[in-house]
């Protein structure tokens, strides 16, 4: 389980790479499971966009790691 800090609030979650796949055209990225935020599921606060900009933003920490 990682942490990081996302607009101020505590986040937790599981990562797994995903390297690049040329062949199949996929580009290394990582796979991200189990969000937390302050403890609870941060779906219902951000919703579908919100919940992809938080996606995007810990992918993009990952990636510069």
């Amino acid at each position: 389980m990682a942490q990081t800090t996302y607009k101020g609030f505590p986040i937790t979650y599981t990562s797994y790479h995903q390297p690049k796949e040329s062949d199949l055209g996929i580009q290394e990225h990582y796979i991200i499971e189990d969000v937390l935020m302050c403890g609870i599921d941060p779906y219902d606060l951000l919703g579908d966009d919100g919940m992809q900009e938080l996606y995007e933003f810990i992918n993009k920490e990952l990636m510069e790691g």
